[in-house]
């Protein structure tokens, strides 16, 4: 995503659905997600027939239709989130879809009614903190994918995963 970025190109569908990691622990970006029926239920179909990843998509994304590398910031502490929940449970599970879009608009009008989704068990609060800067109502206050990248890096200083079996 930070290579996207410095291209200024928007993904619009960033989640773990749309990752694939080879071997080497190298993740691929895609969006084969959106043509598998597996995954039909993680999309909302609107009114013109559009397929979209509402529970993933900014407030700004989905209300205004402005989508930037910063609504791509949001999707990724989504996506984040979903793997701290180890892909078992859908963001906002326990929302209808019309439910999602009113949290939206919570948080279009500022209103605190807004709803957040809950820190994973395993989730160090440092981790989180970064997914609350991704979802600062403001697109100019949540981070880049630059400064996401060189957090993460700060954060795993060390760390080698184990040589894969084959």
């Amino acid at each position: 995503m930070k290579y996207l970025e410095s291209l200024d190109l928007v993904h619009r569908d960033l989640a773990a659905r749309n990752c694939v990691i080879d071997k080497s622990f190298t993740v691929k970006i895609s969006d084969h997600a959106m043509y598998c029926d597996r995954y039909e239920s993680d999309y909302y179909i609107s009114d013109t027939k559009a397929r979209l990843p509402i529970r993933w998509m900014s407030w700004e994304s989905l209300l205004l239709g402005r989508q930037t590398t910063k609504s791509d910031v949001w999707a990724f502490a989504v996506t984040l989130w979903e793997i701290l929940m180890l892909c078992t449970q859908q963001p906002y599970a326990e929302l209808t879809s019309e439910q999602v879009v009113e949290n939206c608009n919570h948080w279009y009008q500022n209103d605190g009614c807004q709803r957040y989704l809950p820190r994973p068990a395993a989730c160090p609060r440092e981790i989180y903190d970064l997914m609350g800067e991704c979802w600062k109502r403001n697109a100019t206050d949540r981070p880049r994918f630059a400064e996401i990248h060189l957090f993460l890096q700060r954060k795993n200083l060390g760390y080698m995963p184990a040589p894969t079996q084959v």
